[in-house]
């Protein structure tokens, strides 16, 4: 066998970086705060208008930009407790591009479920010869919003939840605010409501 070393094996510390770090970031939050910001009466002007029902717009009343430019850096910087969040803030320019890009199909989703009609509530909207069921809030287009799950991020099923909405449509003759209750069967049907009639 080799004899054992006779000196103990020299170790050396690594000597500092000679290279500082990069610099800060390249997208800077103010940055972002104040591309947001220049858009403003754009934004007001085109994105936060809602309609009457004969088509007049006017300024959303729930909707304001104050509200929304909040909310953003709420989101851009936190998120709400899962991994979404808007990415103004983030040093890499690509993603900061996707942050913009998807900033605007969410604005552009907000104007159609929304703003447009001023509510934060889903409305009772499918009809059939001018009737809208009043089990609508169960779920539109053959959807069963019981059944629809959003993995880790959905909430349990309460199968005893009672809840009715706030809003309804902009419209005199529109079907009231949705609302849930627990039941099924022919002593629970719900009927529908006639624009017609107003009932």
């Amino acid at each position: 066998p080799t004899e054992s070393p006779s000196a103990s094996p020299t170790h050396n510390p690594s000597i500092s970086p000679s290279i500082s770090p990069t610099d800060s970031p390249t997208i800077s939050p103010k940055f972002a705060s104040n591309l947001v910001q220049s858009k403003k009466s754009l934004i007001e002007q085109h994105v936060l208008k809602s309609y009457t029902a004969d088509g007049t717009a006017y300024a959303s009343v729930r909707y304001t930009y104050e509200g929304f430019f909040r909310s953003l850096l709420i989101m851009g910087n936190d998120g709400f407790g899962a991994d979404f969040k808007f990415m103004l803030w983030d040093a890499d320019k690509e993603k900061y591009r996707y942050g913009l890009v998807n900033l605007a199909a969410f604005l552009a989703n907000c104007m159609v479920e929304a703003i447009s009609d001023d509510t934060c509530d889903e409305l009772n909207w499918q009809q059939v010869a001018g009737r809208y069921a009043i089990s609508n809030s169960c779920g539109q287009e053959g959807r069963s919003y019981q059944e629809e799950t959003c993995g880790i991020y959905s909430c349990t099923n309460d199968a005893n939840m009672e809840i009715t909405a706030v809003h309804a449509a902009n419209d005199v003759r529109a079907p009231p605010p949705m609302e849930c209750r627990p039941g099924s069967g022919p002593e629970f049907y719900s009927g529908y409501w006639d624009t017609n009639s107003g009932t």
